[in-house]
């Protein structure tokens, strides 16, 4: 095991991009399941500032979280921050984008959706 102590939440976050980075080059189309918040957000700017670094173009993320009942369109949801801080500033191809609906008419049909699509058919 190999311990770094960082001095900063900058540290963190640059040390935190370069690890993600160093398994996108080692797989391009990794599959990046990101969390929102405050914590994160330092580390998806580090993301975003190296992007010539490596193959944005074929990663997929995947939306870990979202808040239910609330319109997609609403800036407090997990989709406008994913849009916001990865998404968008990376032009990540919609089909490499594994989100969901936060305020869906019929709950269950978006999960079984979802699940299709992040499973290829599989329950």
């Amino acid at each position: 095991m190999n311990i770094k102590v960082l001095e900063s939440s900058d540290e963190i976050a640059n040390e935190v991009s370069d690890l993600v980075i160093k398994d996108i080059n080692q797989n391009p189309s990794l599959l990046i399941c990101t969390a929102t918040g405050g914590s994160p957000t330092k580390t998806y700017n580090s993301l975003v500032s190296k992007k010539t670094l490596y193959p944005k173009d074929q990663i997929r993320i995947l939306k870990l979280d979202e808040w239910g009942g609330v319109p997609m369109e609403n800036p407090n949801t997990c989709e406008y921050y994913m849009q916001k801080h990865i998404i968008q500033p990376l032009s990540i191809p919609a089909d490499n984008y594994f989100g969901y609906n936060s305020h869906p008419e019929n709950p269950e049909m978006e999960i079984q959706t979802s699940r299709n699509r992040w499973c290829g058919g599989g329950a």
